[in-house]
């Protein structure tokens, strides 16, 4: 998170870490229950249920998939909150202000080993794919949000995929990538969770909870 603001005690965010790295991060939605984005790959051993199942009969682009976890907690006494889901998954309508948290880069050769936030603006999709932005490499579609703070360094960075796009205080987001850190003509591009991923969320947990 570049130019983030430093944020504490937040008992529904992980990091994914493995050999000392982080490899990204993750939110609690549910007791047990960790939704993060596909490129994280964490230490299976840790985990009681490792789905990488999609709610899909064809290819789709890679930056709208994500994998989904339950890990098996052994500390009775740690703190955890949950994220909420939307309850309404209606298209975010550009102009819309949210947050995104992480752990990830806050400058473009340093990592940061505090938790830290920005705001976020979302961006129309016809400007995120026209010449000046992403020109269609990749094509940011309906199932994707683009983000950012066309005024600010704010920006995502190195190690905060798989963290949340949150907006009036519900997860509307997986963070999947940025092309290049600091550039306003390259915002952030996130998953949207879309009633068919919620729709598939809540049948992997109600058929891999007993």
């Amino acid at each position: 998170i570049l130019t983030g603001r430093e944020e504490h005690s937040i008992p529904y965010m992980v990091g994914i870490i493995k050999h000392k790295h982080l490899l990204c991060a993750g939110t609690f939605i549910k007791q047990n229950w960790v939704l993060t984005a596909a490129h994280s790959k964490p230490v299976r051993h840790f985990l009681t249920r490792y789905l990488d199942q999609q709610p899909f009969s064809k290819p789709i682009h890679s930056s709208e998939l994500f994998f989904f976890y339950q890990l098996h907690i052994m500390a009775t006494k740690l703190k955890i909150n949950v994220l909420p889901l939307p309850n309404s998954t209606h298209d975010l309508k550009a102009g819309t202000m949210c947050i995104v948290k992480g752990w990830g880069t806050t400058s473009k050769r340093r990592r940061f080993k505090k938790f830290r936030a920005i705001n976020v603006t979302i961006i129309d999709r016809n400007i995120c794919n026209d010449k000046k932005h992403y020109n269609f490499h990749p094509f940011v579609t309906m199932k994707m949000v683009c983000a950012g703070d066309k005024n600010s360094r704010k920006d995502l960075c190195v190690g905060d995929g798989g963290g949340p796009l949150i907006c009036s205080g519900k997860q509307r987001g997986i963070v999947s990538f940025v092309k290049k850190c600091d550039h306003p003509e390259n915002p952030g591009i996130y998953t949207q969770l879309t009633d068919t991923y919620i729709s598939w969320i809540k049948t992997m947990i109600d058929e891999n909870s007993h």
